[in-house]
């Protein structure tokens, strides 16, 4: 399943959802400059236990360029909530966690 979330700029994120609808929902992201696909050798494996939710940041990966970027780990922060709290929202509350690599990993520590 994929869909999209408008973030607070006007830009979007595409989501992919993989694995098991019941499962511990885990969100995964990549570093500066990569794309959350190139991951898939890693969560592969998590596919038989767990809900996945992949999505790349804004102008990374499977999204379409935006100008401006905004790329800002202000910004970031306020679409990884974004993108968390829309995905509750169609899909419903669910144990979650994160699971991200160097940019991503920032940005989430600076929602806490």
């Amino acid at each position: 399943m994929t869909f999209d979330f408008a973030l607070d700029d006007g830009a979007k994120i595409l989501v992919r959802r993989h694995g098991r609808a019941d499962g511990v929902r885990l969100f995964l992201s990549h570093g500066n400059g990569f794309a959350a696909d190139a991951y898939f050798p890693y969560w592969e494996y998590l596919l038989a236990k767990f809900e996945l939710l992949v999505f790349d940041f804004r102008n990374h990966g499977q999204n379409a360029p935006v100008v401006p970027p905004h790329h800002s780990y202000e910004q970031l922060t306020r679409d990884l909530e974004r993108v968390i709290q829309s995905v509750k929202v169609r899909l419903g509350e669910r144990p979650t966690a994160g699971l991200f690599h160097s940019m991503s990993a920032r940005t989430d520590e600076a929602r806490d």
